[in-house]
């Protein structure tokens, strides 16, 4: 990885700082405190991997104070002959914040915006930010550094960096597999033992099953011959049965012929009452056919008194209609009249003023002059049509007489008489249809209640034979045998029956009980031979396990890695340390215990006497701490081609002496070959002035120098 371009909006001190690092193998970045050194070179894991390495909280809460919009940290790196851009935008509205993450691999999107697919690109690309600090990031906080970590983390580290997370999922899957193997064994055991229990008392069940079979033969032979004795007591029954059905069929008639004889005879009451209501109308036949006469010479008198009614009530309708037109018209001759009389007094009352007016040419300018002058040429046409209408008001007088009309309540009455006598006359004659049918009806019944006598007399005689017929196969009923014998038999056939169907039942039971007791020991003598394969693929999968696990290959890959790592750290520190310190990475502890740990401990030594690290001066831990880890960047780099080429640090020169700074600048320009980007901030100028590019930075502005 070689950064290119560094660009930071609103985030820290930078409102809005872009860098870029076109042919600067090494460069020293300076400026007064608070002018955003260190956050300058941080900003890139906090760019990949979402927090700054010295300060507390996420990249979010590195938002400039009081600021809202859009920050972001933008960077351009190259990696195997790929060019790469990483941006991770930030928007802060009030109390809210939302963020979106993006990878672009020569200009195509790779991830995002999603933040997790983002920064799991990153993981793949980078590795993760435990690699990151530990290999080629130098914070002035040693954040990141395995000196400060505990030794089962620095083997954690340095296991990430040999890539050994494969033969951990290896490992964990072998595990897996083996636990599942084992727990199947444990399984067919327990099916096996199951087995074994199915099959136990298989000699029981067969001597079981013998008897019920030898049981079975003796009910069939019971079946058989109590079927032979209920078939003979069947068949004694049966003729008893037809005789009954016999007589059931004779009863049935006898019955049917009774019911036929009820109903006849009530049929002839029934004629009878008709018959005598019927003669009762013929009787009367006389006085009905003399009130029809009368009916008809009422109704034709009754006729003319009406049409003589409705001519005298027309008369008195015209002369009412007469003598009403009369009085309307004179009603309206007489408001004729009147009206007429007061427009001919109002045109007198306005001429009036003519006699009152002078003769003078200024008044007859007057509209009340003009108007009497026109009233006055009026009066003689009004008074002439009130003339007309007095006249017809007379003529009208004359002709107006007092209305008479001729008296219908005699006739009315007379017909009120006609009326009472004509609906006596029709209560007489109603009957008359009746005594129609009566005569013609009356005959008929006499020759039809002889027949209907003759029929009853007939049907009388033929139940009283059926009835003998019945009586004679009820005596041949009684000569069967007694129901209770058969139906004893047939219980009895009954529960031979059930008998043998429950033995039935039971050798069918013990039948498949004793085939399921021969398929378990089968079943459980080819799950035990089954076993023995699982049980191997289990100690396979254990073995694979151990081999990949963390005292299998990754422990023999970190001792095979261990000594090229320890040759690059003292190669370094015979640099700038005159050989007199060197380093030693041991992978496995001795406890007091006498057993022994995994770890990665980090031995110093000088002048052979080893010593923690904390036991050195300041300037020499620094010393250390830098060729250490320089030392795993170096190595990292050459293990990844040029996987991770760009060495950050920070504060790199400071607690050294003038000695130790020169050794420590021309190990850094000694470094140009292992890296393609080194960017170093330290506050010793005399330390960055020996550096071939520096960027200066202050609280404005940002400008290059090389």
């Amino acid at each position: 990885m070689r950064i290119d371009k560094i660009a930071i909006k609103h985030i820290c001190c930078h409102a809005d700082t872009a860098v870029k690092f076109d042919g600067m193998p090494i460069v020293a970045i300076v400026g007064p405190n608070g002018s955003g050194k260190t956050s300058l070179i941080e900003s890139v894991p906090a760019c990949f991997y979402g927090a700054f390495p010295t300060r507390p909280g996420s990249v979010y809460d590195r938002i400039q104070t009081g600021y809202e919009g859009e920050a972001e940290i933008d960077i351009e790196f190259e990696m195997n002959d790929k060019s790469y851009r990483a941006r991770r935008s930030m928007r802060r509205t009030g109390k809210t914040t939302s963020s979106e993450c993006k990878l672009w691999e020569d200009g195509q999107l790779k991830a995002g915006p999603k933040i997790g697919d983002f920064e799991q690109a990153i993981i793949n690309l980078l590795g993760t930010q435990d690699v990151f600090l530990a290999s080629i990031y130098s914070s002035q906080k040693s954040t990141g550094d395995l000196c400060d970590a505990r030794p089962g983390e620095r083997k954690a580290v340095f296991a990430q960096l040999l890539g050994l997370s494969k033969y951990d999922r290896l490992s964990a899957a072998a595990k897996d597999k083996a636990r599942e193997l084992e727990n199947g064994v444990q399984a067919q055991e327990l099916v096996i033992q199951g087995l074994r229990e199915r099959a136990g008392g298989r000699l029981q069940a067969e001597e079981e099953y013998q008897r019920a079979l030898h049981q079975k033969d003796d009910d069939d032979r019971n079946l058989a011959a109590q079927r032979v004795k209920v078939a003979d007591l069947e068949a004694k029954i049966k003729a008893g049965e037809i005789a009954l059905e016999k007589w059931r069929q004779l009863d049935g008639q006898v019955n049917k012929l009774d019911e036929e004889i009820r109903r006849m005879e009530s049929e002839v009451e029934t004629d009878r009452a008709e018959y005598k209501r019927l003669k009762e109308i013929v009787d009367r036949a006389p006085e009905i056919e003399e009130a029809e006469a009368h009916l008809k010479v009422m109704t034709e008198e009754r006729d003319g008194w009406q049409l003589e009614l409705q001519r005298i009530e027309n008369e008195n309708h015209e002369n009412r209609l007469a003598h009403e037109k009369t009085l309307n018209e004179h009603r309206l001759a007489k408001a004729d009249a009147e009206e007429k009389d007061r427009e001919w007094n109002r045109l007198q009352g306005q001429a009036a003023l003519l006699k009152k007016t002078p003769e003078q040419e200024c008044c007859r300018g007057c509209s009340l002059v003009a108007e009497a002058v026109r009233a006055k040429d009026k009066i003689q046409s009004a008074e002439a049509a009130l003339q007309i209408a007095s006249t017809k008001v007379m003529e009208l007088n004359q002709k107006i007489k007092p209305l008479e009309l001729q008296d219908t309540a005699p006739i009315k009455n007379k017909l009120m008489d006609y009326i009472a006598v004509i609906d006596k006359l029709k209560t007489l004659t109603a009957d008359l249809p009746k005594l129609r049918e009566a005569q013609g009806r009356l005959s008929a019944m006499i020759e039809a209640g002889k027949a209907k006598n003759e029929t009853i007399k007939a049907k009388k005689e033929e139940r009283d034979q059926l009835d003998e017929k019945a009586d004679e196969a009820m005596k041949d009923c009684h000569k069967g045998i007694d129901e209770c014998v058969i139906e004893q038999a047939r219980i009895d056939q009954r529960s031979i029956e059930f008998r043998l169907s429950s033995l039935i039942s039971q050798i069918g039971a013990l039948k498949e009980r004793i085939a399921g007791m021969e398929q378990a020991e089968k079943d459980a003598a080819t799950a035990k031979a089954g076993i023995a394969g699982i049980k191997q693929e289990a100690e396979d999968c254990r073995a694979i396990e151990n081999a990949f696990g963390k005292n299998g290959i990754p422990q023999l890959l970190i001792e095979e890695a261990r000594p090229e790592l320890e040759d690059i750290v003292n190669g370094l520190l015979l640099e700038c340390a005159d050989g007199l310190m060197s380093v030693k990475f041991t992978t496995v502890r001795e406890l007091k215990s006498g057993e022994s740990s995994e770890s990665l401990d980090i031995i110093i030594s000088r002048n052979g006497q080893e010593m923690e690290i904390g036991s050195f001066s300041g300037g020499e831990q620094k010393i250390l701490r830098t060729a250490i880890r320089l030392a795993i960047a170096i190595w990292q780099a050459r293990k990844g081609g040029s996987r991770l080429r760009t060495l950050f640090l920070d504060e790199i020169g400071d607690a050294l002496d003038g000695e130790n700074q020169e050794k420590m600048i021309k190990l850094l320009i000694g470094l140009q070959n292992q890296f393609d980007r080194i960017l170093i901030i330290s506050h010793s100028d005399s330390l960055l002035d020996e550096l071939p590019a520096r960027i200066n930075l202050d609280k404005h502005s940002i400008e290059d120098i090389k």
